[in-house]
């Protein structure tokens, strides 16, 4: 990959308009051959009762109601085991709005719902591996200069293998 390519993301990044991110075309540079979108995993506790949890939590009796729930269900740490993976799709239908790349956001905030982190790390590695096979990686950090300050890492990374873009993604090369 040539140093103008790392440019050319640079220049695609700093001219992006924010308010148009509907398609991958409007966050992925054109010089990709294929773009995939891999959005966060989600979890849902099945028999959680969404119709009961108080969405304010403004009075004594709201909140002691949403303590009950959390402590009934024991979500208060929200451990991801508790948690079923659910898709996109059956989360819209399931709570009867519109599935697209904003559907978490259009569910009313309860513990009952959360983002799947670890499961979510998971299913990207899984991903990286398959499409980066007999491949080697290039990654620029587009923030860089947050972290050039306290950190080891670099802006740019040319041909790097899958393992040491794993490195650098789980902070082991920062210091």
């Amino acid at each position: 990959m040539k140093k103008s390519t790392f440019n050319d993301f640079t220049l695609f990044y700093n001219n992006r308009n924010s308010d148009n991110w509907n398609f991958a075309k409007h966050y992925i540079p054109k010089q990709f051959e294929s773009k995939y979108i891999i959005h966060w995993s989600v979890g849902i506790i099945n028999d959680f009762p969404f119709d009961r949890y108080p969405l304010n939590n403004i009075t004594f009796k709201d909140m002691n109601e949403r303590v009950k729930i959390e402590q009934e269900f024991n979500i208060l740490l929200k451990e991801e085991k508790r948690y079923k993976s659910i898709s996109i799709i059956d989360l819209a239908s399931r709570f009867n709005i519109p599935c697209s790349h904003k559907t978490v956001d259009l569910i009313p905030e309860t513990p009952g719902v959360t983002l799947l982190e670890d499961l979510t790390l998971l299913k990207l590695k899984q991903s990286l591996k398959r499409l980066s096979e007999n491949s080697k990686l290039n990654l620029l950090i587009y923030n860089f200069e947050d972290y050039q300050h306290y950190t080891n890492l670099k802006e740019e990374y040319i041909n790097i293998a899958l393992e040491k873009y794993f490195k650098i993604e789980d902070n082991e090369e920062m210091y």
